[in-house]
C-alpha cells in the first residue's frame, strides 16, 4: 500500500505544479498495480483518488474559464473604439492582433 500512496501522492504533487501529463503516468501505475491487487485500494486511498478528481476538475473548470475570457477579450478589441472631443465615436486604425498572437 505505501508504494501506492506514494504514486498518487506524486500524481497529486505532479497536478498541483501543472504537469498533467506526469500526473497521468503515475495513475496509469498506480491503475496497473490495483488492479493487479485490489486489496491495496484503501479507505485512504480511494479519498485520495476522490480528492484528486476534483482538483483536477477544478483544474480543467479554470482553463475553460481562462479560454472563455481570452476569447471575450478579443472581441472586445476587435470593437474597440475611441471618441473625440465631441463625443463621436471613432474605430481605432491599425489595431494590431494581439489576442492569440502568444
Amino acid at each position: 500500500m505505501a508504494d501506492l500512496k506514494k504514486l498518487v501522492d506524486a500524481a497529486r504533487s505532479a497536478l498541483m505544479a501543472g504537469d498533467s501529463a506526469g500526473a497521468l503516468s503515475h495513475l496509469t501505475i498506480a491503475a496497473k498495480k490495483s488492479q493487479r491487487d485490489p486489496t491495496l485500494m484503501e479507505p485512504e486511498i480511494v479519498s485520495e483518488l476522490t480528492r484528486l478528481a476534483r482538483i483536477a476538475r477544478a483544474a480543467a473548470d479554470g482553463i475553460a474559464d481562462a479560454r472563455a475570457l481570452i476569447v471575450q477579450a478579443g472581441g472586445n478589441a476587435r470593437n474597440l473604439k475611441t471618441y473625440d472631443g465631441k463625443g463621436i465615436a471613432k474605430p481605432v486604425k491599425n489595431k494590431q492582433a494581439t489576442i492569440g498572437r502568444f
